[in-house]
């Protein structure tokens, strides 16, 4: 009897970590965004990079040729972290931990066409604005990043009919 009763005891405190673990992990307890670049054409790739430190988290590249190459026309990152990619409604996103002071950093690259002097980058319909001081141009890059910004919250149980960010460059 006594070692039934040590059985259900050492599985209930087993599934009670389970539960705990996996509430505090991904989008269980931390607040989420799940964000998108949105274009026409060309391809977009979405890494599992945590911080963006080797990899950019949202690549674009204009073809096919360029993504074989690794040429990318514009990459993006987050900050504070990515916790990896995802599929919402269907969609390829990525999944941006949500904190008071989100930053998304772009780098465009001038000899791609998709760049143009005129064309902005949005989010959610809005346009971003640069950050003051933090926008760095040489002959072929353009880098900048955005703070003033609200990302949407995210439903971390469902997957259809979620709130999806769409960050456009247009």
């Amino acid at each position: 009897m006594l070692k039934t009763k040590n059985l259900f005891l050492s599985g209930f405190l087993l599934a009670l970590c389970f539960v705990l673990l996996f509430s505090f992990s991904g989008c269980g307890y931390v607040k989420c965004a799940w964000v998108q670049f949105k274009v026409d054409d060309g391809k977009v790739v979405y890494t599992s990079d945590m911080y963006g430190s080797i990899n950019s988290h949202i690549k674009y590249y204009e073809s096919n040729e360029d993504f074989e190459n690794g040429d990318e026309a514009i990459t993006i990152s987050f900050s504070p972290r990515i916790l990896g990619a995802d599929t919402r409604n269907g969609e390829e996103t990525t999944t941006v931990e949500l904190t008071k002071s989100n930053i998304i950093f772009v780098t465009l690259y001038k000899s791609h066409s998709t760049y143009s002097a005129e064309k902005s980058f949005y989010l959610n319909g809005e346009k971003l604005i640069p950050d003051e001081g933090y926008t760095t141009e040489t002959a072929n890059i353009i880098s900048m990043s955005f703070s003033n910004f609200k990302f949407k919250q995210g439903n971390p149980n469902g997957r259809e009919n979620d709130v999806i960010n769409i960050i456009e460059y247009k």
